[in-house]
């Protein structure tokens, strides 16, 4: 084998290998940012350990249970 030809292999291989380092990254990218937009959020914290009577946030608080809590007191507001 000539020079010029053992080059030209080389060269080729090493674009060859560039390329497919190239896609493999590019898929890793992708994948990883399709996994991590897939995944549900996680709930807030309830800073007041989930006891809603009382607390200051009640109110304005948006979480299942403080909704709950904001209904019964409507509903014993109400019946009153």
């Amino acid at each position: 084998m000539s020079k010029t030809t053992r080059r030209s292999n080389r060269r080729e291989f090493l674009r060859g290998l560039g390329r497919g380092v190239a896609v493999a990254a590019v898929a890793g990218v992708t994948a990883l940012l399709l996994l991590r937009n897939g995944k549900a959020a996680a709930p807030p914290e309830c800073p007041g350990g989930g006891r809603c009577k009382g607390c200051r946030r009640a109110a304005t608080c948006s979480l299942p249970p403080a909704r709950d809590a904001q209904r019964r007191a409507a509903t014993e507001d109400d019946d009153a």
